[in-house]
């Protein structure tokens, strides 16, 4: 048995021991890429397994500056994402006092307050919480402005 089928089995090994009940991974291993796919059942293996074929089929025929190019667009298409995120929560923010009602501001101002210190303290299940109400609240604030 060859060093690359020895390492699959012992992963696959692996994910049974600790019953990790799907995996989907592409291992680069010396000069060829490997698909390992764990699921419940082996048909489910073989959709999972026929997905990343194509994907690989795919991509095998991209040369790797095509790739590279790639993962540096996807980079800048989140870096977008993150930074429009920004924006718009900074946008909301400012007219959130014009767009929402006394009591939905005042909601919001106190879900800030309570956010951020309980994330001072390192209490992030309060936190996502609290933030979760801010998003909220700001969605109203940007309906709003849409109208």
């Amino acid at each position: 048995m060859n060093p690359e089928d020895k390492f699959l089995e012992e992963l696959n090994d692996l994910l049974k021991k600790h019953n990790i009940e799907r995996f989907t991974g592409i291992l680069h291993l010396e000069s060829v890429a490997r698909i390992l796919a764990h699921a419940p059942t082996p048909e489910e293996e073989k959709e999972t397994l026929a997905e990343y074929f194509e994907l690989m089929n795919f991509t095998g025929s991209l040369k790797m500056e095509a790739i590279k190019a790639l993962n540096q667009l996807l980079k800048l298409v989140d870096e977008r994402q993150q930074s429009t995120q920004v924006a718009w929560e900074r946008v909301a923010h400012e007219n959130a006092e014009t767009f929402l009602s006394e009591e939905d501001y005042e909601k919001l101002e106190e879900a800030v307050i309570l956010k951020n210190a309980a994330a001072s303290v390192g209490n992030l299940e309060n936190a996502a919480k609290h933030r979760e109400e801010e998003l909220r609240l700001l969605s109203l604030v940007v309906a709003a402005m849409e109208e």
